[in-house]
């Protein structure tokens, strides 16, 4: 055994993926998530299985419960999959850092990535192309200078996760706005909470390319393309496949990592149009939601980390290894489906972007059959986290039927029933799954 490593967030595609790559190259893999019901705790790579508080809605108890299970399985290394939980990781770094490694970058070149107005100043700096932008803080800040891009407007929140003392992880997300009182409307979830970013949109498809450094030199890289996404407007991947690196984005990219003096993984994304003009719109300091396309095609992220920070970087004098299968194809296949009816119920209209017709649905639902083509989750060697997201599934349809019918039902009843609020004695009296036990623990209660 190389390592136990905890990995977080085993809900997500990147985090299976990790917990399955880890398991198969030596480590000992303690698998981890907020719900009981998530698909990577019950792979059969996982060694053990643990669940926490919500770090988004409880960090200070997530913190608690990550240092038990540190103690309790001893160990190494833990690999935070999403910003929520890197996010209270660091505001309690040092109580982390006395009991287990965690693949930390330096903490400004973290800050830099973290907040996208300081990313794109280091753009300038390198002359990296980005979007044109403004930063504001106000409605009345967004009314003065929105004439100058022309719609649509893309509003950019500064830092996608907050996370101060007195309130949990806050997230917000990318919006835009068609025109002057859609930006006034859509500029109120952010005033007084979060600055935000004006941007000209730049339509083109999303590109990641993402390496693994040490101390500023890139010692892996890879390059993926999205396909698809949702929402149709632009947002996560469902299906994404690999691409030859482009010389001018690795370049790029392989600059602004060297300034950083980054070390660990990162994902430069970046907007490449027909005509083959590029814009950087964010470094993602973190692993990405689309890590299982690089593993499939032969690009180990997770395993290089974990040698990375366990056993020091490799010979500077290597050079960087670029090698890997490209037009290797992987599909998300939530999103898939997501995708799929949002295609068939008739995207709206759009400004700009060119929306899919309905007929893409098939295609979309042919490529679901295609032997050649991977899932993040669903696999005929790991096959108990796909049938966990079936059930999971399975149960978010029937409640989504059953629900409204039932409510009806009671409303019929009882007419006072859409007013008065019915508190559910068993929910109320329910312990909350804390102290980082094991799943079977969990359930045993």
């Amino acid at each position: 055994m190389k390592g136990r490593i905890l990995v977080s967030d085993a809900c997500r595609g990147a985090a299976v993926a990790t917990i399955r790559s880890l398991d198969r190259n030596g480590y000992e893999v303690i698998a981890a998530d907020a719900d009981p019901r998530s698909p990577g705790l019950a792979s059969r790579h996982a060694k053990h299985r643990v669940v926490y508080a919500c770090p988004r809605s409880n960090p200070q108890q997530f913190i608690e419960d990550i240092l038990a299970a540190v103690d309790r399985y001893q160990i190494d290394m833990i690999v935070p999959v999403t910003e929520q939980v890197v996010l209270p990781l660091e505001a309690y770094r040092a109580r982390v850092e006395q009991v287990c490694r965690v693949p930390w970058a330096p903490e400004d070149a973290m800050n830099t990535v973290r907040n996208k107005n300081l990313t794109f100043q280091l753009a300038e700096k390198l002359n990296v192309p980005y979007p044109r932008t403004q930063l504001v803080d106000s409605i009345d800040e967004a009314l003065l200078h929105c004439r100058s891009f022309g719609w649509p407007l893309v509003l950019k929140p500064s830092s996608s996760h907050t996370l101060s003392e007195d309130k949990p992880v806050q997230v917000w997300s990318v919006d835009y706005a068609h025109d002057e009182d859609d930006l006034r409307k859509k500029m109120k979830q952010f005033e007084g909470h979060c600055s935000v970013l004006l941007q000209e949109y730049f339509p083109g498809a999303g590109v990641g390319v993402e390496v693994l450094a040490h101390e500023g030199q890139v010692i892996r890289a890879f390059q993926h393309r999205r396909l698809r996404e949702v929402p149709l407007t632009g947002g996560a991947s469902s299906l994404r496949r690999s691409d030859p690196l482009d010389p001018a984005l690795y370049d790029q990219t392989r600059e602004m990592i060297k300034t950083l003096n980054w070390t660990g993984l990162a994902m430069a994304e970046f907007k490449l149009n027909d005509r083959g003009e590029s814009r950087l719109m964010e470094i993602n300091g973190r692993i990405w939601g689309s890590l299982p396309i690089a593993i499939a095609a032969g690009v180990d992220f997770p395993t290089l980390l974990c040698e990375l920070t366990l056993n020091g970087p490799p010979d500077k004098s290597l050079p960087t290894n670029l090698d890997y299968r490209t037009f290797v194809h992987v599909q998300n296949f939530q999103k898939e489906l997501s995708w799929i009816i949002r295609v068939l119920r008739g995207a709206p209209k759009h400004p700009v972007m060119k929306m899919p017709k309905r007929s893409a649905a098939i295609g979309a639902m042919i490529d679901l059959l295609r032997p050649s083509y991977r899932f993040d989750i669903l696999s005929l060697r790991d096959p108990m986290p796909g049938i966990r997201i079936m059930t999971n599934l399975v149960r978010s349809a029937c409640q989504a039927i059953l629900g409204p019918l039932q409510r009806r039902k009671q409303s019929g009843r009882d007419p006072g029933y859409a007013r008065t609020p019915i508190a559910s004695e068993k929910l109320s009296n329910q312990e909350p799954l804390a102290g980082a036990e094991s799943l079977e623990e969990a359930q045993a209660k």
